[in-house]
């Protein structure tokens, strides 16, 4: 939604006074014209992403008796923009200018009007700060000291301006993830005054510019966020170098050979693509070094006929040109081939049979998690294998459409669109439900209700984005075939596991199909074990337990299976599955090793399946807790008993490394690395809002103890078990040195969301 304000010729004529100076001062003034004003405001953010508010006003010339005076007010220049993905503009400035003969005295200050939206406003983030020459207020740029904080908070601003002088600010806008659920608008007035220093003329002009958001966005973008993804970038400027994060802050640069607003991928959609050139200026480099992942998906949506290949997205040791260390990467090869790998210690690989360079677009995934590596086309898993679960630690950037590749050239002439990466291997469900929403295919989807030999299938889940489905069919599995939203179908005698097809048309056609194992129980066969418990979950492991099956059979062993595959054999009821990856949700089912199985497999039937999600950390690492809103580290700056926590830059220091340390019901006492058996306590007991947080050894008291809970974009609350307040920082403060204490818990605080950062 855009808005335009009046121009010259509009209402802002009569935002000028004019007033005679008061008898006996010895000087008649005068104004000779009165205030001009043309002012807008504009906003545009995706993600934790840095927007820019822009804005132009004039004051016009006013003349004394003994000259005149007049200030000028540019940057500012562009109107409101509704927050949604991909609509970003560069970080502007403001800069007023005395272009008259008089030394003239400024001042400028904002207000916001009643009936805002503070859902949206604490959403905001505000940073100004001035600058010798607006050409430094570039995107990338690092704010030197000025203030960051709400919009209801920016502060006035003030001077004093020679003839000919002029002062300038930088001003940046930084939009939580949380904005693009909010649906909610904020209008900011911005008020201007001149004076003439002695006397008592004054001018003034105000504008008011409205900023709004709508939780509405785009399917695509929808399915993208639910999954949690820890960088995405839409592609959708249509202008300049910056290609943005909207879920991080990894901002991009785009190379010379990238063109900008190109018809992108999605269907029914105007957002645009990019087009890569094809050689080494045909990029688009991430900005911020990270930590190459071991359990992660990439995807993106390419378009391309080249026949030398070239990179699609990977990870990279360089921030400019070929990097030297590269893997986790999509790529073609010169025969057109879909190719997924990593590096440890010799290239992983896995490639398509077909070729992809035919001029249409194609969406490509790959990942890698504790199941190994899979390589999807279309939404289709086309490749897998089982014998990479980790690669080589590597630190560096993210690379779209240009690096170093293992076949074929090193850049992509072509058109890449909606390239995203997550810290978690998608299910192949997920991997179909972006295909099918970008692509308007029909989504495939059924439930199955065993009884006995006989099945019940629902496939009402199937769903068109863009139209209906107008016809089922089915693969039972076991050789027979149906059709119908709600088959039912008889299987043969014995238990057995089954892999289900659904193949689903829609009105123009196009169709989408799925897969999933069916668990048949013959009734006549031996019992199966119970169902799987969990205990002692950590990030990485978990112990399951179950009961032997009824009826006293002897059973020589147990079968383990983790998402349907086979992970151990044990003689006992209970076994510890490690090396599971972080915040992930796995399902487990339990064979008997049966000897007398009537089927003949050697196993009784499966047992009921259930299913356990490990944690977002690992108890037995140090981490780093990094503040959400200052980008500060906490600490504890001694180890001695009542040592308040407070938050620090981020170092290598140990006194900044912290374990969770599992307790009960998913509570964790928070022990720092230079003490031990020291962490985490509130002050006195207390269970008032405000208490501060301390360091004190660990006695087990509720007030020691902390719920890690997850949050959408990734970060975590830490609650208290005494009395549920949160852990915050004191005034939401982003300052060094502000301490720690307990407050009421705030969905969309900043200052109460943390993240987990490996030590160093």
């Amino acid at each position: 939604m855009t808005r335009r304000l009046a121009g010259p010729q509009g209402p802002w004529w009569r935002s000028a006074r004019h007033r005679r100076v008061a008898p006996g001062r010895g000087l008649r003034v005068l104004w000779s014209a009165a205030l001009v004003g043309v002012l807008g405001i504009g906003l545009a953010v995706t993600g934790s992403t840095s927007a820019s508010w822009l804005s132009g006003a004039t004051i016009g010339a006013s003349t004394i008796s003994a000259g005149s005076i007049q200030a000028t007010i540019s940057g500012w220049s562009n109107l409101t923009h509704r927050f949604a993905p991909g609509g970003m503009t560069d970080t502007g400035y403001l800069t007023i200018t005395s272009t008259g003969t008089q030394t003239v005295s400024w001042s400028a200050a904002s207000a916001v009007s009643a009936g805002y939206s503070s859902v949206l406003d604490d959403a905001l983030a505000v940073t100004i700060w001035s600058t010798a020459s607006t050409s430094s207020c570039a995107a990338s740029a690092t704010p030197s000291t000025g203030f960051t904080g709400k919009w209801t908070t920016v502060p006035g601003f003030s001077g004093s301006l020679a003839s000919g002088a002029s002062v300038s600010y930088c001003i940046r806008t930084t939009a939580s993830s949380a904005a693009l659920s909010i649906t909610g608008s904020l209008s900011a007035t911005l008020t201007v005054n001149g004076t003439l220093p002695g006397t008592q003329w004054t001018s003034s002009a105000t504008a008011t510019a409205t900023l709004d958001s709508a939780a509405a966005s785009p399917a695509y973008t929808k399915a993208v966020v639910a999954d949690s993804p820890v960088h995405y970038w839409p592609m959708n400027e249509t202008t300049g170098v910056n290609v943005y994060d909207a879920i991080g802050t990894d901002h991009a640069i785009a190379g010379a050979g990238v063109t900008r607003n190109s018809a992108g991928a999605l269907l029914g959609s105007t957002a645009p693509s990019s087009s890569f050139s094809g050689d080494t200026t045909g990029s688009v480099i991430a900005q911020t070094s990270e930590a190459a992942p071991n359990t992660f998906t990439v995807e993106a949506w390419f378009k391309t006929t080249d026949s030398n290949g070239g990179k699609i997205i990977g990870f990279g040791s360089s921030k400019t040109g070929l990097s030297t260390n590269y893997d986790r990467h999509l790529y073609l090869d010169a025969a057109g081939r879909l190719n997924f790998g990593v590096y440890n210690g010799s290239s992983k690989t896995l490639q398509t049979t077909g070729s992809y360079n035919d001029g249409t677009w194609h969406h490509a995934a790959g990942s890698m998690g504790s199941s190994g590596l899979t390589l999807y086309v279309d939404g289709v898993q086309v490749a897998s294998r089982t014998d990479t679960t980790t690669a080589e630690s590597n630190t560096g950037y993210w690379h779209i459409g240009m690096d170093s590749s293992w076949s074929g050239d090193s850049s992509l002439s072509g058109l890449i669109d909606e390239p995203a990466v997550y810290l978690s291997a998608l299910p192949s469900s997920r991997i179909q439900w972006h295909y099918a929403v970008g692509s308007g295919r029909p989504y495939s989807s059924f439930a199955a209700t065993p009884s006995g030999l006989t099945a019940a299938f629902d496939a009402s889940g199937s769903l068109d984005t863009d139209g209906t489905v107008v016809a089922y069919a089915w693969n039972f599995g076991d050789g027979t075939t149906g059709t119908g939203i709600t088959p039912s179908h008889t299987y043969p005698l014995g238990s057995a596991i089954y892999t289900v097809t659904l193949t689903v048309t829609d009105n123009s056609g196009y169709t989408g199909t799925w897969s999933s194992p069916v668990s048949i129980v013959d009734p006549t066969a031996a019992t199966s074990p119970g169902a799987p418990t969990f205990s002692g979950t950590t990030g990485t492991a978990t112990t399951i337990s179950w009961t032997a099956p009824p009826g006293g059979a002897t059973m020589s062993g147990y079968n383990v299976y983790r998402d349907g595959v086979l992970v151990a054999q044990t003689t006992g009821t209970t076994y510890t599955d490690t090396g599971l990856a972080l915040n992930t949700t796995y399902s487990y089912y339990i064979r008997g090793q049966d000897a007398a199985a009537k089927d003949g497999s050697g196993l009784t039937t499966p047992s009921p399946s259930r299913s356990v999600s490990t944690l977002g950390f690992d108890t037995t690492q140090w981490y780093q807790i990094k503040n959400v809103g200052s980008g500060l580290c906490l600490r504890g700056p001694a180890t001695a008993n009542g040592t308040q926590l407070e938050q620090t830059a981020c170092a290598t220091a140990t006194n900044q490394n912290f374990q969770l340390i599992a307790t009960t019901n998913g509570y964790h006492k928070m022990l720092i690395r230079t003490a031990s058996g020291v962490g985490w306590d509130v002050t006195d007991n207390s269970t008032a809002a405000g208490a501060l947080v301390q360091l004190w050894g660990y006695t087990g008291g509720a007030n020691q103890q902390w719920l890690p809970t997850r949050q959408s974009d990734g970060s975590f609350q830490f609650v208290g078990r005494q009395v549920g307040l949160c852990l915050d920082v004191v005034g939401q403060s982003i300052a060094e040195g502000a301490k720690i204490q307990q407050s009421t818990c705030s969905a969309t605080s900043t200052s109460q969301r943390f993240t987990l950062v490996v030590a160093p």
